[in-house]
């Protein structure tokens, strides 16, 4: 899919959606593939107008999922974005998609540090946390 395939879907509740959409034949529901949530954020400027920015965040944060099914009656419209938005949307994509990524290896680094320090806990052996990650990244081997 590339970024000209993207929509945008109003749903019932108010919420608009940036994502890809597919659909197979004779189905009542549609699947959003990647879908962002558009948030608009409104304030007054110092000469009295309205400023209004943007931005995309999960639409179902904490979750590993990336197609979601929505029955089509939840469906107000579906509209494409302009160029700007889908260049946002894609910049936007690949910022969430390495954070998440970065997140997931400090939480296995993490998970290994402290597996290795609760064995070296109960072996009775004293290691500074510093030492203990120096040993999960390769930089001293004890033995």
């Amino acid at each position: 899919m590339t970024p000209k395939d993207l929509k945008i879907i109003k749903l019932s509740g108010g919420e608009q959606i940036v994502c890809y959409v597919t659909h197979e034949d004779g189905s009542a529901f549609v699947r959003l593939v990647e879908p962002m949530e558009l948030k608009i954020h409104s304030s007054v400027n110092d000469y009295g107008a309205v400023d209004e920015t943007i931005c995309l965040t999960d639409w179902v944060h904490h979750s590993n999922d990336n197609v979601f099914s929505i029955h089509k009656d939840r469906i107000v419209t579906i509209a494409s974005p302009d160029n700007s938005l889908q260049d946002y949307y894609v910049t936007t994509k690949k910022k969430y998609d390495n954070i998440k990524k970065i997140k997931e290896e400090e939480r296995k680094t993490e998970k290994s540090l402290q597996m290795l320090e609760d064995s070296y806990k109960t072996e009775n052996k004293k290691l500074t946390r510093k030492e203990l990650y120096d040993i999960i990244s390769g930089k001293i081997t004890k033995h």
